[in-house]
């Protein structure tokens, strides 16, 4: 038995309902929505099959890639070689569209037995399967991956070891890339510079921040609690021979307030990225009774997001009106500072959280800062930031130059496999054609399982999707 995608594109305005097109996607039984890319201009990438199925290879995955006009590119499927499914199996795309990569790996990211197993297809339609084999990079660990149109790139670190001698143990990073055609594999050392340690001042390590055409991203932040003055380093290094390019520092501080440690989520082009990166998961308790915890990290305490495009960079995060504490420090608000890539200071936010979110005891104090959940999308005419609790989910629209729009409660959101946000419709799209139009077509059902989501968004329309009982529904709307 199967069942079907269907994808609607609508052209034009919400009330015409003109020009409609619609692709559809054969599913069998059980197969789900598992990933998403969003290539802009040049598309989107969808990946589908079982979601769990644990000590087995027949998990029926496929990816599908559709341009913006909803004509299929291609539709392929990608045979599972592991039977261990810890890592989620990531799929990342260069900006064109032209390579695709699925990857699968161990439940750990560092490299000990086993091996790394990608599968690449071109926009041609040419398939083709790749192995790394961790004792190849012994004693390093996977930072990160991406795909541009010249390589599959994986950011490795490694660490020396601390010792009595060594009280500052250097890391090296190193940049792998693979080239498409043969998977022929060259190294570059990235040129970062050296983190001296200072006395009141806690400073995190290098981490991947973005990348595009020739440059990779590195940004790390120092972090001084006492004053609350803090300072975020960026560094572009070229990716043929790791030396610096440009780099720029960005200097905040939140006047009164306290930086806070929480989820701080966003999405990187073509990047494998996660935020748990910001947290270590510790075992509380002995035998039957144990369970992990997510402990956070000093990188937890806000987060850094780069626009390549518009040259500008975001810094954001959750404040309060102490120094925090492990136990008992309390939640009041959030911050957002906006920058050129000069490190000049362009705006700041400070906002106090949405009435019935600071009313929710477990966010403002109890919760974990693992259970504050923060999102950060920047969009060509206004960025979002959304906060998110265990009840509640907040989206808040700001134009590019810092001014409030509105604020949207948010139903409760679910999560696409590799912890890909999506969003429910809401007021964002506000206009009454559509809420008719989503309550009056088929097959669309308003029951109890029912959620409309936006799952891509660019100028001029969205993709919206409505999981149902039987089948998945895509529908593309003018936003304008």
């Amino acid at each position: 038995m199967s069942f079907r995608i269907i994808l609607f594109l609508l052209l034009g305005s919400f009330s015409l309902f003109a020009q409609n097109s619609t692709a559809e996607v054969a599913l069998d039984k059980s197969c789900v929505l598992l990933n998403f890319i969003d290539l802009g201009e040049n598309g989107f990438i969808v990946k589908t099959g079982k979601e769990k199925a644990a000590y087995s290879k027949k998990l029926k995955w496929q990816v599908h890639y559709f341009d913006n006009d909803l004509n299929l590119i291609y539709s392929m499927p990608i045979k599972k070689d592991q039977l261990d499914t810890g890592s989620g199996n990531p799929i990342l795309a260069s900006r064109s569209g032209d390579y695709f990569y699925h990857e699968e790996f161990k439940i750990t990211t560092s490299f000990g037995a086993g091996k790394g197993h990608f599968t690449q297809i071109k926009k041609d339609k040419n398939i083709k399967t790749h192995d790394v084999k961790y004792k190849d990079y012994k004693g390093k660990s996977i930072e990160n991956s991406f795909v541009d149109d010249d390589y599959y790139n994986m950011l490795c670190v490694e660490k020396e070891k601390k010792s009595r001698k060594n009280k500052n143990p250097k890391k090296t990073y190193t940049l792998y890339q693979f080239d498409h055609a043969e998977f022929n594999r060259t190294e570059v050392i990235l040129d970062l510079p050296q983190i001296i340690e200072e006395d009141d001042i806690d400073k995190t390590s290098w981490e991947f921040s973005d990348q595009k055409g020739g440059f990779i991203y590195m940004s790390r932040k120092d972090l001084n609690f006492e004053s609350d003055n803090h300072t975020y380093h960026v560094v572009a290094l070229n990716k043929s021979d790791g030396k610096i390019a440009n780099q720029f520092t960005l200097n905040f501080s939140i006047g009164s307030k306290h930086i806070r440690p929480s989820n701080n989520n966003i999405e990187i082009f073509g990047a494998r990225y996660s935020s748990l990166g910001d947290f270590s998961l510790k075992t509380v308790g002995t035998g039957t009774s144990s369970r992990g915890s997510f402990h956070h990290r000093l990188s937890a305490f806000g987060k850094l997001k780069l626009d390549l495009d518009s040259q500008k960079a975001y810094v954001f995060g959750l404040y309060g009106d102490k120094e925090f504490k492990r136990i008992g420090s309390t939640y009041q608000g959030y911050y957002i500072k906006g920058y050129n890539f000069n490190g000049k200071k362009e705006f700041e936010v400070l906002k106090g959280l949405p009435q019935n979110l600071a009313k929710e005891s477990g966010f403002k104090v109890h919760n974990i800062p693992h259970q504050r959940i923060l999102h950060f999308n920047v969009f060509k005419e206004y960025f979002e930031l959304s906060i998110n609790s265990k009840k509640q989910s907040y989206m808040t629209r700001f134009s590019n130059s810092g001014e409030y729009i509105k604020t949207v409660n948010v139903k409760p959101l679910r999560k696409i496999k590799d912890e890909k946000p999506y969003r429910v419709i809401s007021e964002l799209i506000s206009s009454e054609d559509v809420k008719g139009f989503l309550e009056t077509k088929k097959p669309i059902k308003r029951n109890s399982k029912s959620k409309i989501n936006i799952l891509k968004r660019k100028k001029g329309w969205d993709i919206l999707y409505n999981i149902l009982d039987e089948k998945i529904v895509f529908y593309s709307f003018s936003n304008e």
